[in-house]
């Protein structure tokens, strides 16, 4: 009777791991299959001028939220996560580099949250601010490339202002979601797994096989019908794995976050913004 008592108490604790699991696996084959929408062909139409704007906008974004994060006594993982998902590509970035710092599920969620909601407040201000300081369609398409967090709410925003902006902004945006790589395996030999020390080890294998995708999409012809298949399914699995994880979040534990990392959400929207509209005017992008 004890053990059949202690196998019930113990059943909320499995749950909760086999869900975690279950998320994490379906992040990364998500992950592994976000490398249909990007070849390195995309980089060589932006041009050094756009591909020196993504360098700058990646690294500014990224290590500011962190600089800011440690004034502001934001938690490492969470300033990371926030720096990552407004810097690179939102959601996916996160989904991403969550299991790779080992964050905990309440840093997460709230980082999601938050480049989720500063990400859709994007696309309804940028195309407002673009009109008002009377920028071209391809300027405001590699503003919204290059400062809108995930590629949902880059291609709502550049829709909304029209004409050639699509184009433009999802070349900057795809050449942003490329950044992924290097962060992801920096981060990987910053934060080794404690169960498997060293290099080899320490650069998850999904990486691997997203940078393969990523040179597959790049010197093959891969079947539009295929692309497009992988899009759909690897948007599904983002969803279903950051989904996943939310469920599992004890989400009173978020009140003990606190606003701090609202406050450095609102000024790393705020660098972005500024600076990547500055570097298009400085380095003529579009």
């Amino acid at each position: 009777m004890a053990l059949i008592l202690s196998n019930l108490t113990n059943l909320p604790t499995r749950f909760d791991l086999g869900a975690q699991f279950a998320s994490k696996t379906l992040m990364r084959i998500g992950i592994v299959l976000l490398g249909l929408r990007i070849s390195f062909e995309q980089i060589s139409k932006i041009g050094l001028p756009g591909l020196v704007l993504v360098l700058i906008i990646v690294v500014t974004t990224f290590f500011g939220a962190i600089a800011l994060g440690k004034v502001l006594n934001v938690s490492k993982n969470t300033s990371i996560l926030i720096g990552a998902g407004f810097a690179i590509c939102g959601n996916s970035a996160i989904a991403v580099i969550s299991p790779a710092i080992n964050a905990k599920r309440e840093e997460t969620a709230y980082a999601v949250g938050l480049v989720t909601a500063f990400g859709t407040l994007s696309i309804a201000v940028l195309p407002v601010v673009a009109q008002i300081l009377e920028l071209t369609d391809e300027q405001a398409g590699a503003w919204s490339g290059a400062a809108v967090h995930d590629v949902g709410q880059v291609i709502a925003a550049a829709e909304v202002i029209g004409g050639a902006a699509l184009t433009v902004a999802i070349i900057i945006k795809l050449t942003r979601m490329l950044m992924l790589v290097p962060m992801l395996i920096g981060l990987s030999l910053r934060f080794p797994s404690t169960d498997k020390p060293g290099v080899r080890n320490a650069v998850p294998g999904f990486i691997v096989f997203f940078a393969f995708v990523v040179s597959l999409n790049s010197f093959l012809t891969i079947p539009v019908g295929i692309q497009d298949a992988g899009k759909t399914i690897s948007t599904l699995l983002l969803t279903a794995g950051i989904a996943g994880m939310g469920l599992g979040v004890k989400w009173r534990n978020l009140k003990n976050i606190g606003g701090k990392p609202l406050l450095l959400a609102i000024l790393a929207w705020i660098i972005i913004g500024i600076s990547s509209l500055l570097l298009i005017k400085l380095l003529n992008v579009a």
